[in-house]
């Protein structure tokens, strides 16, 4: 089929919007379909027992997908364990930081992050994203972490190739073929995953100096097929929508948190294993990054104190204060355990 005009995509925005479904005040959209009883049902297709890790690797090396690579820094070594202050404690420590939107490192893109004519899902003005967070509709959604049935569905083996071509975005009719192949059936409050073998492209082609490389997606013509099937998550090992697009007006409609990219694909063995698991329990917990509230002004005798940049103390950083007090006071003491609690 052709590329669609701005009317025609406009069309389908209008026929697959889930704005007010859930009320006005919604800010979770389709991961309203991910249910407790849903999340209870797939932790019965646990069967061997077996992990696969979908996620990249921490990307520190730039490239032509990766322009700003991650920061991974050694703040106290091994070399010299004891200067990071705390008598008799001998450790080391690191430090990590990522412009996580992109092509390099898999990340989850939450509600927020692309806006409809100054809008954002459910109609909140694109102003409540601030640069101090996003007033609405932020990744706190799914602070909790995403957890219910996964299913993969594996496009690059439907064709008999090893990568989706760019230039033929994935059809509905596919879907379709892929469910029919694999024995499975997407349905309401599934974590959907499309593999396209992006890997395999990159390692086959080699994108012209200066030029950001084609990528393989959905049509747009599949959209109408998400919105049919209530998945609460879309996820892929590339982005969903093809570049350069086919309509220059193309609008995201869907409004579901997107994880991209994931299926961290070039090891054979993983290939191997995730095409033999076309359905499983599918678990993730994105970073919880909340709105930064400025604490309010302090009244003093001279009038008014500047902001307090005192982070708030929460109950595990009080923890944590306890154990580093109890360590300053009696350096032999020994630092009570306590559970690693990951954002990530």
């Amino acid at each position: 089929m052709g590329a669609k005009t701005k009317a025609e995509m406009q069309a389908i925005f209008r026929q697959v919007s889930n704005w007010g479904r859930w009320g006005t005040q919604d800010e979770r959209g389709t991961l309203n379909y991910l249910t407790p009883a849903r999340t209870a049902a797939a932790a019965k297709l646990v069967k061997a027992g077996r992990t696969i890790s979908c996620a990249r690797n921490f990307p520190v090396q730039p490239g032509p997908e990766n322009p700003t690579p991650a920061l991974h820094h050694i703040v106290v070594g091994g070399d010299d364990p004891c200067t990071h202050g705390i008598p008799g404690m001998e450790l080391s420590l690191d430090f990590i930081g990522i412009a996580y939107h992109g092509l390099a490192s898999s990340h989850i893109d939450a509600l927020c992050h692309v806006f409809v004519d100054g809008k954002m899902y459910n109609g909140f003005p694109a102003t409540d994203v601030r640069s101090t967070g996003a007033r609405r509709n932020s990744i706190m959604s799914a602070r909790d972490g995403l957890c219910g049935r996964g299913v993969l569905l594996d496009i690059p083996q439907l064709r008999g190739a090893a990568y989706v071509d760019p230039a033929k975005p994935v059809m509905p009719d596919e879907l379709d073929a892929a469910e029919k192949a694999q024995g499975v059936r997407v349905g309401e409050g599934d974590i959907l995953l499309v593999a396209i073998g992006r890997d395999a492209w990159r390692e086959a082609n080699t994108p012209n100096p200066g030029e950001g490389p084609p990528l393989a997606g959905l049509s747009e013509d599949c959209i109408p097929w998400l919105f049919d099937r209530k998945i609460a998550v879309l996820g892929s090992d590339a982005v969903h929508d093809p570049t350069p697009l086919a309509c220059a007006d193309r609008r995201f409609p869907d409004p579901r948190p997107h994880v991209r990219p994931g299926l961290d694909g070039p090891a054979p063995a993983r290939q191997s294993a995730l095409r033999g698991a076309c359905e499983g329990l599918r678990r993730g917990k994105p970073l919880g990054i909340p709105f930064h509230r400025r604490p309010a002004a302090r009244r003093t005798r001279d009038g008014f104190a500047g902001q307090s940049h005192r982070g708030a103390v929460t109950p595990s950083s009080r923890s944590a204060l306890r154990e580093i007090r109890c360590l300053l006071r009696n350096p032999a003491a020994q630092a009570v355990p306590r559970p690693i609690t990951s954002g990530g």
